[in-house]
Parts: C-alpha cells; structure tokens; sequence
C-alpha cells in the first residue's frame, strides 16, 4: 500500500512539472513569435479561484491587429494581483496573440509575468 501511494504522489509531481515546463515553454514562444494587438475589455470579474496567490480572472476583450477585422475573446487568466484592479470595461493592454492559436495570448504589459 504504501509503494502505491508513493508511485501516485511521484506520477502527480512529474505531471505537473511536465504541465508547468510545456506552459513555460509555450509562454516562451508566443513571446518570441507573438502578433502584435490590443485589447480593449468588455467585461472582467473574478472566478474566486487563485493560483500562487494570485486571482484568476473571467475576461471578454475586444482584440484589435493590424490588417485583420475586430474580434471579441473569451479566456481566464491569472493576473497579479496588484494588477486585477486594472481590468474595467474600457482599460486597454497590449497583448502578444500565438500564431498557432488564435484564442491564445499573453500580455505584453510591464505587469505581466505569464
């Protein structure tokens, strides 16, 4: 019983080391390969979940890239925490849109870690 319950608690800690690299490594490549937009916020509130502290937040955004027609993005994000009071209808961010995902992005704001 107690090799079960150590070969679990190993499996569960090298999946979210793998989960929290390829996120790392994703991050990374949108910010070396990532379109250029803005981002104006339609709507924001808390979901009252947090991560390392920081809340996650349900945002709708009204993203704007060159050459491309207006579009409106749902995502969750974790946002620092002195940063959350930011997301009102009207703040406008700059974000780094993933070429492979179009629904995927991080900020590009001096607040941002993603």
């Amino acid at each position: 019983m107690l090799y079960l319950i150590a070969g679990i608690v190993l499996f569960i800690t090298l999946y979210l080391s793998y989960e929290v690299a390829r996120q790392q490594k994703n991050a990374q490549r949108i910010r070396e390969t990532g379109d250029l937009a803005r981002a104006t916020v339609v709507s924001a509130r808390q979901t009252g979940s947090w991560i390392a502290n920081n809340p996650v937040i349900a945002m709708t955004l009204r993203v704007s890239e060159d050459g491309q027609p207006d579009r409106e993005l749902q995502a969750e994000k974790v946002v620092p925490v002195m940063a959350s009071g930011l997301f009102m209808p009207g703040a406008v961010f700059r974000l780094l849109i993933d070429p492979m995902n179009p629904d995927d992005f991080l900020f590009d704001e001096p607040w941002a870690s993603d």
